[in-house]
């Protein structure tokens, strides 16, 4: 029996809402925000969103002139065209109702595949944090090893956890470190899912989530080699800086420019580190053992745009408020050796915490008038917090139609300190040397 108009677009919409939903595990796993409509069409589809708030604390009774200010930090989020799937249908195209319902689970199938590869781009190439080892995944331990590395680096560096911890490996790194952890159970049983779904076990090595993606891209090696910083440079954080017209702006916080000897050989997703330059813990703001690391951004000649913002605890310069957010022991000096830390083409593994990717996707608002000669409708999938719409529209003069599915979305890393990126097979290991 042939479907109804009406059933054709209601199957429609579960197919996609079902695929998606079942094929998304890396947008289940960052933070949803769908921002309101109005002021996002005034705005140019940007928004700025405010980061955790740091607070300085002092001792005393009396603390006359000795009062704070208030320092909010923001990120800015840009909101990305419609991801859409269309093509036309003629009157012979539906004959076979099965074929209409293949390609609608095939458009849902890679609607899916683009959010989580977006995603996986962010974090690849957001990460600041870095685990390296120099054998593959899967010797001995290191499956355990590569992972609680990844953990107790968050740990150490107190950032924000609250929303869980995730860390996806790649197709080959996951064989090698399944040995390791398919059995590391509290009760010493395999882990059925780590075959039959993909998923090695929860709560390992404080990882709420360890999963498998064949999503992520590797990263190429950086062609860097002897570069240096140059001049003494120190960066703090601001949450405002003052316009051509004299008034204030926001600033996105998680970016900081650097001058050096040389930007030939880098790029976008570049992993570095400056000599001399430790890790804080951010509340307690001990120096940690372990070398601060960074993302390259950007590229601009002998610029090199880095994330995150290194702050300096040592910079006299800095206010209280400002000092909050001190995240490295020194600022970069002259001459600093810039170490790179990609230097092998490896496929990537990504690990984070679940608020630092943000997910924003709006409804695409078709309910006006001025679309009433579309049969359209809109949906939500749940537990990825993406918005989309299915439309059709015919044609007499062919005797067909018209279908586009569209997901309007953008994945953005706010807070790129707290998502990380682990290569095997480097040749220096930030712990693991084999």
């Amino acid at each position: 029996m042939a479907l109804s108009e009406g059933q054709m677009i209601t199957y429609a919409v579960d197919e996609v809402i079902e695929t998606i939903q079942n094929l998304t595990p890396m947008a289940e796993r960052v933070s949803k925000y769908t921002p309101p409509g109005a002021s996002m069409q005034r705005s140019g589809n940007t928004v700025w969103m405010p980061l955790e708030q740091e607070a300085p604390t002092q001792r005393g009774w009396d603390l006359t002139d000795k009062e704070t200010d208030i320092l909010e930090l923001s990120v800015k989020v840009n909101m990305n065209e419609p991801d859409n799937d269309f093509f036309a249908l003629r009157a012979d195209d539906v004959r076979d109702e099965r074929s209409y319902r293949r390609r609608i689970q095939a458009s849902a199938k890679k609607l899916a595949n683009n959010v989580e590869a977006e995603i996986a781009r962010q974090a690849v190439e957001m990460g600041s944090l870095v685990v390296t080892s120099t054998g593959p995944i899967g010797n001995a331990s290191t499956g355990w090893d590569f992972i609680s590395e990844a953990e107790s680096l968050m740990f150490a560096r107190e950032l924000n956890r609250g929303a869980g911890l995730s860390f996806f490996f790649n197709a080959n790194d996951y064989r090698g470190a399944g040995r390791d952890l398919a059995g590391k159970d509290f009760y010493g049983r395999i882990q059925d899912d780590a075959y039959t779904k993909g998923v090695i076990q929860k709560q390992v090595a404080g990882f709420d989530d360890v999963l498998r993606s064949p999503k992520l891209p590797t990263l190429k090696a950086s062609a860097a080699t002897g570069v240096t910083v140059s001049g003494a440079q120190k960066f703090k954080p601001e949450a405002w800086r003052i316009d051509t017209d004299g008034n204030r702006e926001n600033v996105d916080n998680r970016t900081a420019t650097v001058a050096v000897s040389s930007g030939t050989g880098f790029k976008r997703g570049d992993k570095i580190s400056f000599a001399g330059v430790k890790f804080l813990s951010q509340m307690a703001k001990n120096v940690l053992v372990q070398d601060a690391t960074f993302s390259v951004v950007a590229v601009n000649g002998n610029n090199l745009t880095i994330t995150p913002k290194p702050v300096a605890l040592d910079d006299t310069s800095l206010t209280a408020e400002q000092r909050a957010y001190a995240n490295v022991n020194t600022s970069l000096a002259a001459g600093a050796a810039i170490n790179i830390l990609n230097t092998d083409d490896a496929p990537t593994n990504v690990f984070w915490a679940d608020d630092s990717i943000r997910l924003l996707s709006q409804p695409i608002p078709l309910d006006h008038d001025l679309f009433a000669g579309m049969k359209s409708q809109s949906f939500s999938v749940p537990g990825t917090g993406l918005n989309g719409v299915i439309a059709f529209q015919g044609d007499i003069d062919i005797l067909g139609g018209k279908c586009r599915i569209a997901l309007w979305y953008a994945a953005t890393a706010v807070r790129p300190e707290a998502i990380g990126v682990g290569l095997a097979n480097q040749d220096v290991a930030t712990a693991i040397t084999g």
